[in-house]
């Protein structure tokens, strides 16, 4: 049984005008109250064609969707950064006249279906981020025919436009800093769950610690949740097993850095 919009406020604590005007994409709350409530909305089984049945003039709508590929629920989660992506996705579909609707994909299965509702609503193109996908779940969004750019990831061999974070260099650069303050006694804070961008930050950590002349297999490295509370909880487990500790480290994301930092303090 869906779930009405009312039902929604009431489960979220938040009024009723402020999920109607996140359901709908119109101005008045705030991005991270809007991805909030699609999100719950989702989870909830709530009717979206409600939505498109009260529009108007559909036909002329140039609708971009802003798809989240969410596997783990951790790394795509309410940061700074992904606060500040979604807001500049909105402001500057606003600015272009461009009707956004965000939407949350967990069905890995049948991406298919979902490619044809998008095509039955009008979907001129699609933003993905993709930062939990694998290159075999992407394709099928690749050749799909709908105008496509994937954001933080990056697969050589799928041909569509990528915008990525340089991880590599930016990691390179970190462990330079790092190894200047602490010398060889560095570490590793490594996500437990497999991200392309946290393998192309170890490649570039690794890169650094070699071309200093340091070895690799000394490095003491942690795999923790990247989350803050799944950091902080494993960090605290390996303090109270009495693991050797580094002097500094590196870690994959800012959760796992914050969570880690708060067990060691």
């Amino acid at each position: 049984m869906s779930i009405t919009a009312k039902e929604l406020a009431q489960k979220l604590n938040i009024s009723a005008a402020a999920v109607s005007m996140a359901l709908n994409n119109k101005p008045g709350v705030s991005p991270q109250t809007r991805l909030r409530v699609v999100e719950a909305a989702t989870k909830y089984g709530y009717d979206f064609s409600k939505i498109h049945d009260k529009a108007e003039n559909k036909s002329n709508w140039n609708t971009v969707y802003f798809l989240i590929f969410k596997r783990y629920g951790t790394v795509v989660a309410d940061t700074q950064f992904f606060s500040e992506l979604s807001q500049s996705i909105d402001e500057y579909c606003k600015h272009s006249n461009l009707h956004l609707q965000i939407k949350y994909v967990s069905d890995f299965k049948n991406p298919s279906q979902l490619i044809k509702e998008l095509l039955a609503n009008n979907c001129k193109g699609i933003l993905l981020l993709g930062t939990e996908m694998t290159e075999s779940e992407l394709a099928y969004y690749a050749n799909s025919n709908i105008p496509l750019v994937v954001l933080d990831t990056y697969y050589n061999s799928t041909n569509c436009n990528f915008v990525k974070i340089n991880n590599q260099q930016g990691a390179q650069q970190a462990t330079a800093e790092l190894i200047r303050a602490f010398g060889n006694d560095i570490g590793y804070l490594s996500s437990s769950f497999p991200i392309v961008n946290y393998r192309e930050r170890y490649t570039g950590f690794l890169d650094t610690v070699r071309e200093y002349g340091f070895s690799s297999q000394k490095i003491i490295c942690h795999k923790l949740t990247p989350s803050l509370d799944g950091a902080y909880s494993d960090m605290c487990d390996i303090l109270l097993k009495n693991e050797p500790l580094a002097k500094g480290y590196f870690a994959d994301n800012d959760l796992i850095a914050y969570g880690a930092i708060k067990a060691l303090q």
